[in-house]
């Protein structure tokens, strides 16, 4: 396993959950400004989306990583 691939995956993983942070800071924000319910769903919805984009991508890439070491190992 290489150092850059983990390095790769830890910049994909943090992408990720600064998106899901700005969904959820969004929604919160709505809430202190007079709440529009249909944009807090939406950035609710959005911040869903992205929690099951990183838990795809982490499982994507430990499988990845799993087959890899056991076919070198």
């Amino acid at each position: 396993m290489d150092i850059k691939r983990l390095k790769n995956i830890e910049e994909e993983v943090n992408e990720l959950l600064t998106r899901i942070l700005a969904c959820i800071n969004n929604a919160a924000d709505l809430l202190d400004f007079g709440m529009d319910k249909d944009e807090m769903r939406e950035s609710l919805d959005d911040a869903s989306r992205e929690v099951i984009k990183a838990a795809e991508l982490i499982n994507d890439r430990i499988s990845g990583i799993v087959g890899e070491v056991g076919a070198n190992g």
